[in-house]
């Protein structure tokens, strides 16, 4: 077996690739084990890249904006700490590492250079997996641990017994499959600090001594009511206040709004139905009702989109569609329930103009588009489709093949997805090599999962 050499060490790849061969137990060590290894170097990878796309660096002392893995592990937090033992940059923004970590790397490579095959294995398999994006393997671990509501994936990890390593940081239990604890390595999640169930309790305490009621939902225009927005809770419990009764309101990280409403003002609570197609303006609300959450545990991160803008996809293709992925309308039109609008417009972004509301009003597929949204109703030609159920019989019509149970190894797929619990139905891309999402999210519980391809 030839010895695949290590990238440069100012790469993103050849940074990694060191970081793994200092941090993972080596093939000389007592106890190594190279299949549970394997499964050590997907986690610590996986920490990279959540990291990545947690979308707040200095959480993890990385600069503003970074958005490569190797900005993380050359973190340096106040007071000189660093988030990877031995890895910095020095003053020319060169990657540097300390002598005990170069120790250790040369120690395994001098191994494999002279022939040992199971050095060999061990930075072949690194260097493997260093060169594209992997599932993470925690990312099915219980969403609360010892009471702690945690984000669903791995953000850490320590030597084993060391702690976690304070402030947020909670242990991955060893019961769990596969184990928190691998091959002398202790792996931590972090706390959802977004929670409800968190907010909540902090806004039950602080309400009972205000002049207010606090609300967390999402917004939109109350169009039956000129001045008055709707506070969507729930899919059955939406909230019509006026706007000059709203004291204050703080965006959340997951979309949504706490919102301060003066107690004993005048407010409706509304039930979204439908009186028929015939205009009554309650019909926008089919637009804005909200999903369930869906899983985000393997959401394509930007490192992933900006990997596959690498190869230069082809136009009009299922993989430039993942490549224009952007998680935003290009239009800034931003409702609570973004499935079709934003993968629509990332449709649009590559090549697919006909999705247009100029090129499709008309046509028998398309109903409905992201200026409805606005505030008053404003037609605009380079609208996007908004409607999940709409997108899906343009799948129908462009596919040239289609199944029903999740595809591995076939590239990427365009998906529908629709359950009982929720109408409206849902759409994504879906990578089959590496299981990336390219979407807001999936809901892989859901009862009917429908793949496209063309």
């Amino acid at each position: 077996m030839a010895l695949i050499p290590l990238d440069d060490v100012n790469t993103d790849d050849g940074c990694i690739q060191r970081l793994l061969l200092a941090e993972a137990r080596g093939p000389k060590a007592s106890g190594y084990d190279f299949d549970e290894t394997k499964t050590v170097i997907q986690a610590m990878i996986a920490v990279l890249q959540n990291r990545v796309g947690y979308n707040s660096p200095s959480k993890f002392c990385a600069p503003r904006g970074s958005s490569l893995r190797m900005n993380y592990v050359t973190a340096v937090c106040a007071g000189g700490a660093q988030q990877f033992r031995g890895f910095s940059l020095d003053s020319n923004g060169d990657v540097a590492i300390a002598q005990p970590q170069l120790d250790t790397i040369n120690g395994i490579l001098t191994l494999a250079q002279q022939g040992d095959t199971d050095c060999v294995s061990h930075i072949n398999m690194i260097v493997g997996y260093s060169k594209s994006s992997v599932a993470d393997p925690y990312s099915g671990i219980p969403s609360v641990i010892d009471g702690n509501q945690v984000l669903r994936g791995v953000y850490g990890w320590r030597t084993a017994g060391s702690g976690t390593g304070g402030g947020t940081y909670v242990q991955i239990p060893a019961g769990n499959n596969p184990s928190g604890v691998l091959q002398g390595i202790q792996f931590t999640t972090i706390i959802d600090e977004s929670s409800a169930r968190q907010i909540r309790a902090l806004i039950d305490q602080l309400t009972a001594l205000s002049n207010v009621r606090s609300f967390i939902g999402y917004q939109t225009p109350d169009h039956n009511f000129n001045g008055r927005i709707l506070i969507i809770q729930d899919i059955d419990e939406f909230y019509s206040v006026n706007k000059t009764d709203i004291l204050n309101e703080i965006l959340l990280p997951d979309g949504r709004y706490l919102i301060d409403v003066r107690r004993q003002s005048i407010g409706l609570k509304v039930r979204p139905f439908i009186i028929g197609k015939d205009g009554s303006s309650l019909l926008d609300l089919t637009d804005h009702l909200i999903p369930p959450l869906p899983d985000m545990s393997n959401n394509a991160s930007s490192y992933d989109i900006a990997r596959i803008n690498e190869s230069n996809p082809l136009a009009k293709s299922l993989s430039s569609v993942a490549a224009n992925w952007t998680n935003a309308c290009d239009l800034g039109m931003t409702p609570p329930n973004n499935c079709a609008h934003y993968l629509s417009n990332a449709f649009i972004k590559a090549g697919y103009t006909e999705l247009l509301r100029k090129n499709s009003e008309g046509l028998g597929i398309f109903n409905a588009w992201c200026d409805s949204l606005a505030t008053p109703p404003n037609k605009n030609d380079n609208a996007r489709p908004i409607r999940a159920k709409e997108m899906w019989t343009w799948f129908k019509q462009m596919k040239t093949s289609e199944q029903t149970t999740i595809p591995s190894n076939q590239g990427f797929w365009a998906v529908f997805q629709w359950d009982p619990s929720y109408s409206g139905g849902h759409v994504l891309v879906y990578d089959s090599n590496t299981k990336l999402v390219y979407g807001t999210g999936a809901y892989w519980g859901w009862q009917n999962q429908y793949f496209y391809k063309w």
